[in-house]
């Protein structure tokens, strides 16, 4: 029987990560003062310091906030909204929520976009699972073939990644090479 030897500690210097987040080179080709997580921390060209504290903005909300859209209307107005559980909060103050201004969503991570036209300012968001969203600035609206506005001949809880191009809102319909506007 061969006999093996006690496991030796070894003691090695890891650098700081001072070269700061690296999310595109491979773990094997990084530079060793580069970081693959970062979390809390602030790189400097010689030291990483610690982030300072937090303060809450918004407190109430039912779980983690996944989707945060601005909105900025023509007139200076601008609101705040976050996506959280499966509704839509209005958080343009700061404190305590109130009540939700859009429920019964099936998930809290949206995109979003931002449009101005003639017509006013506009907030879109869309998720491909649920109706995609439209704000005025006074009022929500669950986008179907129904609604104003509306969005005909498919199916809007497979539209997702609204986009403005050439003045309008186009969105892209899951599982396809489709886009609509």
């Amino acid at each position: 029987a061969q006999i093996r030897g006690k496991a030796v500690a070894r003691t090695q210097s890891v650098p700081s990560p001072v070269g700061g987040l690296n999310a595109v080179d491979s773990l094997a080709s990084m530079p060793a003062e580069d970081a693959v997580v970062l979390d809390n921390f602030v790189p400097f060209p010689t030291y990483v310091q610690l982030r300072n504290g937090s303060s809450s903005y918004a407190t109430g909300l039912p779980g983690w906030v996944e989707t945060i859209m601005p909105y900025n209307n023509k007139a200076g107005t601008e609101s705040v909204f976050a996506i959280s559980g499966t509704a839509v909060y209005d958080i343009s103050a700061s404190g305590a929520v109130g009540a939700a201004v859009v429920t019964a969503l099936t998930n809290a991570r949206w995109e979003w976009v931002n449009i101005g036209t003639a017509a006013g300012a506009f907030l879109y968001a869309a998720n491909g699972v649920d109706k995609p969203l439209f704000w005025d600035g006074a009022t929500w609206v669950k986008v179907d073939a129904a609604s104003t506005p509306a969005i005909t001949g498919v199916t809007t809880t497979k539209l997702f990644c609204p986009q403005v191009w050439k003045n309008r809102v186009w969105l892209t319909q899951r599982d396809t090479a489709k886009a609509w506007y």
